[in-house]
C-alpha cells in the first residue's frame, strides 16, 4: 500500500491560504474518517519560549490557527499544547510562553483551547528500547487524537528536526534532560523518540510540517514554501529528507525500518512534486546516529547527581549470576575480583532501568540510589498534582 504526504508551495503565511490548503491537505489524508465530532484533539505543537511567532523555531501561529477553526467547524474540540523546560516548566512560565509565541492570539482567535495541565503520567513500556517506563504529560490519555504540528529546521546537536522529534515535547520539564544524558548517541535519542512514537502512535491522526519559513544550520531561517502533511510520521519525514538532500540511513528513518516500520514501499506525493522545494544550498548540520550528543564527562556527571539506579554491592554479591540472566538488555557482568570471586557488575550505557535485577536478587546486595538531582527533577515536576486538585 502506498503512504500518501501533501506536499504544496505555499509562499506566505497569509491565513486564508494556509486554511484552504490544509483543508485539501486533510481531505487527502481522510482525516475525516478518523475523527468523529465532539472528539477531543491535542494539537501538539512545536514552542521556543524565547523566540518570535514569525520565527522559524515555532510552528507559526496561523498554521496552528488554521488547523483550530477546521476541527471546530468539524465539531471537535482542540487543546494546544508542548512541554518547557527550567523556569519555563511553571503555569507562569507556560503562559509567557503562549504569549510570545502567538498561540494565547490563536487561542483568542479561535476555540482551541491552551493547556494548563501539567500534571504527568509514568507509562509502563515494556518493549521500549531505551527505558522500560516513561514520563509524559498526563494530557495524552485525556484526549482521543493527536495532531503533530511540527516544524521543519535543523538543530546543530540533534540534526534533522521534523515530525517524529517534535513528539519529544511530550516528556515534561527536566526530564527530558535526564533521558537526553542517558543517550550514547543521536542514534540512541532516536529510539527515546520512536518508543514515545509507540506509545501514541494509535492517537496520531495526522502529523502537519511547518516548513513555509525553514530553519537551517546556524539558526538561519530559509524560504523553503513547504506545507506537508501525512498520516505516516515516517513518510512525511522520508519526504523532508529527500527536499533536504538528506541521507535518510543518517536519521531516525533508519532507527524505524529497523524496528520493522514500513520505510521502504514508495512514498505517493499529493499536491507539488520533490523538485518544487529542493534548494541545493540549505545549510544541513553534519551528523549522523553515531554523533555523541552529550560530551562523556558531562553525561557522567549529570547521571552520577540526576539518575536514579540500582546499585549491586560488588563485596557482597555471591555471583549466583541470577540477575545477569533476567536482565532483558544484557546490562549485567558476571566479572572476577582480585580474590578470583565472582560479581555481578551493571553496564549503565545498556540499562533500560526496568528494576529487575533489584527485585531478582536473593541475597539482597543492591539497593536504589536516588540522588538529590533526581528527586528534585521529580519534586519540580510532581508538585502540580497537588496544586491542580486543590
Amino acid at each position: 500500500m502506498n503512504r500518501l504526504v501533501s506536499l504544496k508551495y505555499v509562499d506566505s503565511y497569509d491565513y486564508e491560504t494556509i486554511e484552504n490548503e490544509l483543508m485539501k491537505q486533510f481531505d487527502e489524508q481522510g482525516l475525516f474518517l478518523k475523527l468523529k465530532p465532539k472528539m477531543k484533539v491535542m494539537l501538539k505543537v512545536c514552542l521556543n519560549p524565547s523566540m518570535a511567532p514569525d520565527c522559524a523555531e515555532t510552528t507559526h501561529p496561523n498554521i496552528v490557527c488554521a488547523i483550530a477553526n477546521i476541527l471546530t467547524k468539524f465539531g471537535a474540540s482542540c487543546e494546544l499544547i508542548d512541554s518547557q523546560t527550567g523556569k519555563k516548566y511553571s503555569i507562569e512560565g507556560l503562559d509567557e510562553t503562549y504569549i510570545t509565541t502567538g498561540m494565547l492570539e490563536v487561542a483568542n482567535m479561535s476555540k482551541c483551547t491552551l493547556n494548563h495541565n501539567m500534571k504527568v503520567i509514568e507509562i509502563e513500556t515494556p518493549y521500549a528500547r531505551m527505558r522500560k517506563n516513561l514520563i509524559l504529560l498526563e494530557e495524552i490519555k485525556n484526549v482521543d487524537a493527536i495532531i503533530n504540528v511540527g516544524k521543519i529546521k535543523m538543530d546543530d546537536c540533534f540534526g534533522y528536526i521534523g515530525a517524529t522529534a517534535n513528539l519529544f515535547g511530550l516528556v515534561p520539564g527536566k526530564v527530558k534532560d535526564l533521558y537526553i544524558n542517558q543517550c550514547n548517541n543521536l542514534g540512541e535519542f532516536n529510539e527515546f523518540l520512536l518508543d514515545i512514537y509507540d506509545i501514541i502512535k494509535d492517537k496520531i491522526a495526522i502529523n502537519v510540517l511547518d516548513g513555509i519559513v525553514a530553519l537551517e544550520a546556524n539558526k538561519t531561517q530559509r524560504m523553503l514554501s513547504c506545507l506537508a502533511s501525512s498520516s505516516d510520521i515516517f513518510a512525511l519525514d522520508q519526504a523532508i529528507l529527500e527536499i533536504l538532500n538528506i541521507n535518510k540511513e543518517k536519521t531516525i528513518i533508519s532507527n524505524a525500518k529497523n524496528r520493522g516500520y514500513d520505510c521502504l514501499s514508495k512514498i505517493k506525493v499529493f499536491g507539488d512534486e520533490y523538485e518544487k522545494f529542493k534548494v541545493e544550498d540549505f545549510a544541513l548540520v553534519d551528523f549522523d546516529n553515531n554523533k555523541k550528543i552529550v560530551d562523556d564527562k558531562k553525561r557522567k556527571k549529570f547521571f552520577n547527581l540526576n539518575q536514579k539506579r540500582v546499585e549491586i554491592n560488588a563485596l557482597k554479591c555471591k555471583g549466583c549470576s541470577i540477575c545477569s540472566k533476567i536482565c532483558p538488555v544484557g546490562a549485567i557482568l558476571m566479572k572476577y575480583d582480585k580474590n578470583e570471586e565472582l560479581y555481578a557488575e551493571i553496564d549503565y550505557s545498556k540499562c533500560v532501568y526496568c528494576m529487575k535485577c533489584q527485585t531478582a536478587c536473593p541475597y539482597l546486595v543492591t539497593k536504589m540510589n536516588i540522588p538529590i538531582g533526581y528527586k528534585k527533577i521529580m519534586r519540580d515536576i510532581s508538585k502540580f498534582d497537588t496544586q491542580q486538585e486543590n
